[in-house]
């Protein structure tokens, strides 16, 4: 059953200036997993004494998948390209950005808003999988852009413990 649109609302209130740890995607299996540590007032089971804030987010199936990673260069732009096993690696090297959102259901980015191409771009030919959508924005401030846009059908969240967690309409 995909995500609902009033759990993504939510979600998306909780992710409000979380950190971005890691994205893996296992195109094999169509899933991404997204860590991120969330501010501990945020986080879903606040005040339970958890000790660890952060999420991991599984999308799947992930159908879409678009990125851009730039750098600005006293020549211009440069738009990096890379492989899907070089993502976490790519993630890795902004060092735990902070998210601002909104960040699910955005529209897909026009021709050009991310460079004069893609640094990674993959199109599923299945069917599912395009019901929701997640955009990463990563900035580091020194000319490094990161953007990331993932379509997917329904997302799990699950806690440090790897107890998954319920995003339902409140």
């Amino acid at each position: 059953m995909p995500s609902s649109a009033a759990a993504l609302d939510r979600l998306d209130a909780v992710l409000e200036g979380a950190r971005l740890w890691g994205v893996e995607l296992d195109p094999a299996y169509r899933v991404a997993a997204v860590t991120v540590e969330v501010a501990p007032e945020r986080h879903p089971t606040a005040g339970e004494g958890r000790g660890d804030d952060r999420l991991q987010l599984l999308l799947h199936p992930v159908a879409d998948v678009h990125a851009s990673l730039r750098r600005s260069t006293p020549e211009g732009q440069v738009v990096e390209t890379f492989g899907v096993e070089q993502l976490a690696a790519i993630v890795d090297r902004f060092d735990g950005p902070v998210l601002s959102g909104p960040l699910f259901d955005l529209p897909e980015p026009g021709p050009g808003a991310w460079g004069p191409q893609f640094s990674l771009e993959g199109r599923s030919k299945a069917l599912d999988g395009r019901a929701h959508a997640v955009t990463f924005h990563v900035d580091d401030g020194r000319g490094r852009v990161f953007d990331l846009r993932l379509t997917f059908d329904d997302v799990v969240v699950r806690d440090a413990a790897g107890d998954e967690i319920e995003f339902t309409s409140p």
